[in-house]
Formats: structure tokens, C-alpha cells, sequence
């Protein structure tokens, strides 16, 4: 049975609309602290440092770069004053390269007005971006896409390698904090550092072929795209971070429309089933941080799965092992250590949605465990999609947000600004658990019939993780604190 999650009416990790949330108040020094941090986790991601006991969290949201600056404003506004890490977008290659250009390196020759308006609220906002990069052009589809049974969006079917690494050098190019902004002259464009190559290389619908007369070919595509871009990347600035782009959580038999994502992963990073490496014609894939959609809207975070190569929050653990066995055998390339990251999450509430929708209490709950258990797997950075729900029929849209379609925050709100998640391991023990919203002392607390009692205490920096073994029999309502800023309470039951 999932905890309780529960909210205290004193002051918490929550603002009215329009106020800058406490963790934002320290102004220039929270922003030069939280880049300083983003820098330390790039160079953790390039050069292959150990995994900080640490948790990041984004959102990937379509808000971050609409057409309308008041919108754009305001999604960037909403996330920085949670303390957000990172607000991930996608770049549609087709839309920004109806016909070929005749230069494709050429940084000015594709349409991206709309990135540059991001890039440049994202700047002004303090909240760094992860451009994702998909959906081919057709004219740098290769052959074949006649033969194909399996419905597909446009942009799906086989990227040319070649013509998509001259449209990443374009953009890493522009993006590099050195090229002219076209509406600022006098300015630059501000720097992107986190690159995404594709959006779930394992579903059909997004990237095709996946079979081929029981022979996967969709990872052999992939790693083409993934190994150039890797190349030009870092050829720009070796700081740059190259994400594998995220898998779907589900799949198929063979010759299916999907690839199950752990058939998929196997075969990209060159281990088998048993952890062993596959050297026979399997070529070392180029990477700083790998990435999962552990989406799960029809079950708790704690439930695995029903296909062994199907990966729900639950599942994580096999993605982290066998990551670490590529590593181990050096069937990977980039970084000694790669970090693990998951893009998207979500849990849709009722209201608005009657149909697939959860009490919006039990989405904050479910979200706390999730960063809890992923954190547990070895991620590092989780994001939720989205930060606000879409406007538009139940059945065509998803409303799993932290904010309903009119700026109202829910309780899961609460959740990305002080995560916090408690749970009985034995029983005589429960473990806590959270991650510091600010710098300062972190104060686990227990209720008891006078109140709240301190029980421990632990120094505590931006985004670092704490955890505590608490000797509980009975019932335990418990909860964090970081000066004034306190986390959901949490009841975990008695044992037995």
C-alpha cells in the first residue's frame, strides 16, 4: 500500500500565484550556486566521475516555447520558482528543413525562431535547457519507407546519418554562445549544453524501421545518428552533453510495431541477457547519459512491469545494470561512468480527466515515491511531462501537469519543490528520505501528541539527498524541513 502524502497548513514549499517561491530568495547567489551546480554535473557527465548522491528534476513541456511570449514567460516563470534543473523541448528537423538547404552545416539556413525565443527565455529565467532533436525531413529519409506496414508519424522513417550530423553541427553551432543573435544585434544567441538525440528510437510511430524479418535494425540506425552526433558535439565543446534519447516504457514481440526497451537497450550498448558483452558485430555506442520513460499511468511506482524486457519505475534496475555492465566490458563509449536520466514521467489527475485520471492527492503521492525509487536506481535527474496540463478533450490529451490548465497548482506541486518520501523497510524500521530544495540544515521530523520532534539533523546543499533509518513499530507520521520550507508529511503504517 502506497504511504500517505499529506500537506500541513504552516508555511511550506509552496507560493500564491505571482510570488517567487523561498527558494528562489536568495537571488544572484541561488542562480551563481545552481549554475555551479549544472557545470558540476556536466562535468560529471563528460569526464566520469561517480554519480552524486544527488537528484535533479525538469519538466519537458510544449509551454517552454510557444508562440506567444506571455505563455513562454510564464512556464519558465512557474518552474524557476520551484528551483527547477531543467526544462526540456523538442526541435522538429522536418519543420525547421522543409527543403534541403544548400549548406546544411550553414547555422543561419534553417527555420528556429521559435528555439532562439526559448534559448533566450531560458537564459533570462536561470533554468537551463535539453533541446531534443528529431522528426527527419523527407528528403533525408533513406529508401525503404514504401515497404513498411506499421503506421508512423511523419519524419519517423530512417534519418541519413550524414545530413542529420550537419544539422546538429548547425545547431550546437548556433547555440554555442558565440553566434550573432538575429533579433539582438550586438548579442549572442546564449549557449545550450544538453543535447537529446531522438525522442523513443524504440516505438515505431517516432523511429522506423524497428524490425526487419526478425532482425532489429532500429538500434543499428540509431547508434549511426547517436555516434555522429556525439562527433560534432563535442568537436564544438567538449563540454557538451549527448543524451541517448529516452525509450518507451513498452513493447512488442518480435517484428512488432515497438521494440521492448531492454531488447533495445541490450543491443545499443552491446551486452547480452546474462550481462555479457556481445562483441560480434556490434558497434561501441557514444554517449554521456542514458535515458527511460518509466511511464506507468495505470499502476503505482512500486509495481513492476509484466514483460521481463518491459521497464516501469520499478524495472529501472535492470536498465541500471546493464549500463554499468557495458561499462564494465567497455562496449560503450564516452564518459567511464555515465549518468541515468528519465525525461518523462507522468500521472494523469481526475479532475479534469474522468477517464484515466487519479485523485490528485494520489498523483502527488505516486510522484514522491517515483523520485524516491528512481533516485534508488541510480537516476540522476527526473522530469515530469508535464509542468501544466494541455487544454483540450480528455481523450487527446494528457493531464498529468503540477498545474491545471488554468495556472492552479495541485499538491504534486509540492512534491518537485521539496521531495520527501518515507516507507517501512522491516518491521522495525522505516527509511526517510529527501532531497534539500536550498542550502542549510535539513531536519527529519516525527509527530508525536505534542507536536513535531526533531530526530535528526543533516547539513544539506542544493539537490543533495538524505535518507535515515528510523526504528518505528507502530505508525509514523513524518515529514522534512529545511529552515522554514517543509516537505508533505507522510504516514507510513504500522508493521504487520
Amino acid at each position: 500500500m502506497t504511504p500517505a502524502i499529506l500537506f500541513d497548513s504552516v508555511r511550506s514549499a509552496q507560493t500564491k500565484p505571482g510570488e517567487t517561491c523561498a527558494i528562489r530568495r536568495v537571488g544572484r547567489r541561488w542562480r551563481l550556486l545552481a549554475t555551479l551546480g549544472v557545470l558540476l554535473l556536466v562535468i560529471a557527465a563528460g569526464s566520469g566521475e561517480a554519480e552524486a548522491a544527488n537528484l535533479r528534476t525538469g519538466f519537458s513541456e510544449m509551454l517552454f516555447r510557444s508562440n506567444d511570449p506571455t505563455v513562454r514567460a510564464d512556464a519558465f516563470a512557474r518552474a524557476a520558482s520551484i528551483g527547477t534543473d531543467f526544462a526540456r523541448i523538442t526541435i522538429n528537423w522536418r519543420a525547421s528543413a522543409p527543403t534541403e538547404p544548400a549548406d546544411r552545416r550553414n547555422p543561419s539556413a534553417y527555420y528556429l525562431a521559435g528555439t532562439d525565443a526559448a534559448v533566450r527565455e531560458s537564459a533570462a529565467s536561470g533554468v537551463p535547457l535539453v533541446l531534443t532533436i528529431s522528426s527527419s525531413p523527407e528528403w533525408a529519409e533513406q529508401p525503404g519507407r514504401e515497404d513498411y506496414d506499421f503506421p508512423m508519424q511523419d519524419g519517423a522513417w530512417s534519418p541519413d546519418p550524414a545530413a542529420f550530423a550537419d544539422f546538429i553541427f548547425a545547431l550546437g553551432t548556433r547555440y554555442s554562445g558565440e553566434f550573432p543573435d538575429p533579433r539582438n544585434p550586438g548579442q549572442n544567441l546564449p549557449k545550450v549544453s544538453f543535447w537529446q538525440i531522438w525522442n523513443e528510437a524504440n516505438h515505431g510511430h517516432f523511429f522506423a524501421p524497428q524490425w526487419d524479418h526478425g532482425q532489429g535494425r532500429s538500434p543499428n540506425l540509431y547508434r549511426a545518428l547517436l555516434n555522429a552526433s556525439y562527433a560534432e558535439l563535442k568537436a564544438l565543446d567538449p563540454n557538451n552533453t549527448v543524451i541517448v534519447g529516452g525509450t518507451a516504457p513498452y513493447g512488442d514481440p518480435t517484428d512488432g510495431w515497438r521494440m521492448r526497451p531492454l531488447v533495445w537497450w541490450r543491443r545499443l550498448l552491446c551486452v547480452d541477457i546474462n550481462l555479457q558483452p556481445i562483441t560480434d558485430r556490434c558497434k561501441k555506442a557514444t554517449f554521456d547519459v542514458i535515458d527511460h520513460h518509466p511511464i506507468g499511468p495505470d499502476a503505482p511506482p512500486s509495481q513492476h512491469a509484466l514483460d521481463h524486457d518491459d521497464l516501469r519505475v520499478a524495472d529501472m534496475p535492470k536498465l541500471r545494470n546493464l549500463l554499468r555492465a557495458g561499462e564494465r566490458y567497455h562496449t560503450v563509449g564516452g564518459p567511464a561512468r555515465h549518468q541515468i536520466w528519465a525525461t518523462e514521467i507522468w500521472w494523469e489527475t481526475n479532475p479534469p480527466d474522468p477517464n484515466r485520471g487519479i485523485p490528485s492527492d494520489r498523483q502527488a503521492a505516486y510522484l514522491a515515491e517515483t523520485l524516491y525509487r528512481l533516485a534508488e536506481s541510480g537516476v540522476v535527474a527526473v522530469f515530469n511531462y508535464q509542468l501544466s496540463d494541455e487544454d483540450g478533450p480528455d481523450t487527446e490529451v494528457i493531464q498529468g501537469g503540477i498545474y491545471d490548465v488554468d495556472g492552479v497548482p495541485k499538491p504534486s506541486r509540492r512534491v518537485f519543490a521539496f521531495p520527501f518520501w518515507a516507507e517501512r523497510k522491516t518491521n522495525s524500521q522505516i527509511e526517510l528520505w529527501a532531497v534539500a530544495p536550498d542550502f542549510g540544515r535539513l531536519i527529519f521530523e516525527r509527530r508525536s501528541q505534542d507536536g513535531w520532534r526533531p530526530i535528526a539533523t543533516r547539513p544539506a546543499t542544493r539537490n543533495t539527498i538524505s535518507t535515515l533509518r528510523l526504528k518505528a513499530r507502530g505508525e509514523a507520521v513524518v515529514r522534512a524541513r529545511l529552515d522554514t520550507l517543509i516537505a508533505p508529511r507522510v504516514t507510513v503504517e504500522p508493521s504487520g
